[in-house]
């Protein structure tokens, strides 16, 4: 965890998906100490595109968005000292890592991911 750059980080809900050959949990921010989820950048198809930021609590930003309504989630108490771990998505949930048997899963390749309108976000206190 020592190796990787402090700092802010920006882009849209879509960008923050990898679509693996097989669907699976990803995108997993961790120690995170603050993510905003700011409102639609533009449209790509039929989904609005949502902003994404995330960072440490030194690097919060300005910019040109300040006034755009959305979403900010703050480590607090203990989690200030190691952040949290942090993730958002503009698919199904159930699209990543379905059940057991893997051949039963409903999306069972990358390249049918297809994005909703609706923005799922998991925040974990700890991860084991």
């Amino acid at each position: 965890q020592s190796s990787a750059r402090f700092g802010v980080y920006r882009g849209t809900v879509l960008e923050q998906t990898f679509a693996y050959i097989r669907p699976q949990e990803n995108g997993n921010k961790l120690n995170t100490y603050w993510m905003a989820l700011r409102g639609e950048r533009e449209t790509v198809g039929d989904v609005r595109e949502v902003g994404f930021e995330g960072g440490s609590l030194d690097h919060a930003s300005k910019g040109e968005d300040d006034d755009a309504s959305g979403l900010l989630i703050m480590a607090s108490g203990k989690s200030c000292r190691s952040g949290l771990a942090m993730q958002c998505h503009q698919y199904p949930l159930e699209s990543f890592d379905g059940p057991d048997d893997k051949m039963m899963q409903s999306v069972r390749h990358g390249g049918q991911l297809k994005p909703c309108d609706e923005t799922t976000m998991c925040v974990d206190v700890a991860q084991m």
